[in-house]
């Protein structure tokens, strides 16, 4: 009997953020005169400087922090998927080759890295010799870039890994005070992460809110987190969302229960994960502008702003097989036996643990 030939690996299968580290590129740079320049960092570390991690906001500071230690103002911040358009790009490229007499040194920031063409990464990369001024940082929340982008490319990889717990506590604890709290109780932290997750953007606004919450002098506690940061309707649904598709089984159950009980029904969580899934589905792999095509269902922006960010960690046979778990899930709701809760919650762990198998 023949030796069964090893299976492919899938093209979709999530990874890690691979590459430097962002904190050598941090130390190093604070290890050079302040203000440094582009040509002393570009010595170091090949331009471009690609950024490969799931925390924008944490990037986007780190761009500006960069840019304060090069004395730089105004420096630019460009969707990858703006260069589609030809005008744009042959600015871009203009910017990064002749010095204005207003910015001598261009610093440019790409955003959505993931979505830049091969054409575009060889005009870009032309643009900025080794030995220039300039220099532009791409980035890309998907922990991988199309390798023949990065082969026209031809810069440093760093990888941007989410904060470990420590971190975390110590990022959140500065952004209180960075608000003009007095801080924040260690339970209030532990209470906050359970509730919100480990997203930077959803926690920098759910912290604004506590800071104006708390009476002046007084830190944050976790009486006050637990009462406040119930996250809204929508914000809860897309959360449950986001906690699927970071495989999250329990997170994503507590927080079923916890919607439930505060009056979501379990048909209408089916039908707004159906819709979830089918949005998805119907955009995996498409442009933006073919994602405006779709009929109006599946193409709307408010659905597509809360799930873009989160679609790659979904396979296309995780969406298929998914809608058709919703679909039994419906079914179910309307004629099992079975409590509409606890149906409603091992669905939403199949979901999670991509357990999605018929049974």
């Amino acid at each position: 009997m023949a030796a069964k030939s090893p299976k492919k690996k899938s093209s979709f299968r999530r990874e890690e953020p691979s590459g430097i580290s962002i904190e050598v590129l941090t130390e190093k740079t604070k290890a050079l005169p302040n203000p440094t320049t582009v040509k002393a960092l570009k010595e170091l570390f090949p331009t471009p400087w690609i950024l490969l991690g799931e925390q924008p906001l944490r990037v986007r500071a780190f761009f500006r922090w960069l840019e304060g230690r090069l004395g730089l103002k105004g420096s630019r911040i460009c969707p990858a998927s703006d260069l589609q358009n030809p005008s744009t790009l042959q600015t871009i490229i203009g910017d990064l080759r002749s010095p204005s007499l207003f910015s001598p040194v261009t610093l440019l920031m790409i955003s959505d890295g993931e979505t830049l063409r091969v054409a575009g990464a060889e005009q870009l990369a032309a643009a900025t010799s080794p030995t220039s001024s300039h220099a532009f940082v791409l980035y890309s929340a998907r922990p991988t870039v199309k390798k023949e982008v990065l082969e026209r490319l031809s810069g440093t990889v760093f990888a941007v890994p989410e904060f470990n717990d420590e971190q975390l506590s110590k990022w959140i604890e500065r952004e209180v005070l960075q608000r003009g709290g007095a801080g924040i109780e260690s339970d209030a932290i532990h209470r906050l992460v359970r509730f919100l997750g480990r997203d930077l953007g959803q926690l920098s606004q759910e912290i604004e809110k506590l800071v104006v919450s708390t009476p002046r002098g007084a830190r944050i506690k976790g009486e006050l987190v637990e009462s406040a940061s119930i996250p809204t309707s929508d914000r809860d649904s897309f959360l449950l969302v986001r906690k699927i598709a970071a495989r999250d089984a329990a997170g994503a159950v507590e927080l079923c229960r916890r919607m439930v009980s505060g009056g979501f029904h379990p048909l209408q969580l089916s039908s707004f994960l159906s819709k979830c899934y089918r949005v998805l589905a119907a955009r995996n792999g498409l442009s933006e502008m073919e994602g405006k095509a779709l009929p109006s269902e599946l193409s709307s922006y408010y659905y597509w702003k809360e799930l873009g960010p989160i679609s790659r960690s979904f396979r296309p046979e995780d969406l298929i097989n998914g809608i058709g778990v919703l679909s039994e899930l419906d079914l179910r709701l309307k004629s099992s036996g079975l409590t509409p809760e606890l149906t409603t919650e091992l669905t939403i762990q199949r979901l999670a643990g991509r357990r999605l198998a018929t049974v």
